[in-house]
């Protein structure tokens, strides 16, 4: 379409893309479902290419928690027939800010909160929003969403 860019790479492939996105104004990046495949270097070494070459941009994307991604790399078994693929990369909520303004010095990083008041039950309405604020919940938590935007 007119509006959007849409390329067909991989994200670690930076030099069959990043000279395809106009560099004249910030750019929103989206990358759900991503980070938590790729090593963290390799997510690392990403966000430092694109804070140098796309400054004031944005990227969405989610991250799990450290102990899932453990799991999936001893093998996580979710039936019998099917085991979950590595996710070599997670971070717990009470580090993820500060792991990755390491990586880009500068870089905002925000979460971006569920949207509890859209579920429908007394559970997911009212009980999930009071159990995501107490402490031991939030680094249990299984994925979080993070708008960052680099410097």
């Amino acid at each position: 379409d007119d509006e959007n860019l849409h390329v067909s790479a991989s994200v670690l492939d930076t030099g069959e893309w990043m000279h395809l996105v106009p560099k004249d104004k910030p750019v929103f990046f989206t990358a759900q479902g991503l980070f938590m495949y790729l090593e963290e270097e390799d997510t690392r070494v990403l966000f430092q290419k694109m804070a140098k070459e796309f400054p004031s941009s944005s990227i969405w994307f989610d991250s799990i928690a450290k102990w899932l991604s453990q799991k999936t790399m001893s093998g996580l078994k979710l039936t019998d027939h099917y085991q979950a693929p590595p996710m070599p990369f997670g971070t717990n909520k009470n580090n993820a800010p500060g792991v990755f303004k390491s990586w880009v010095p500068n870089m905002e990083v925000e979460e971006v909160p569920w949207p509890f008041e859209m579920c429908s039950g007394f559970f997911f309405h009212y009980v999930s929003p009071i159990l995501i604020n107490l402490p031991y919940i939030q680094n249990a938590q299984l994925n979080m969403v993070f708008n960052v935007t680099f410097p």
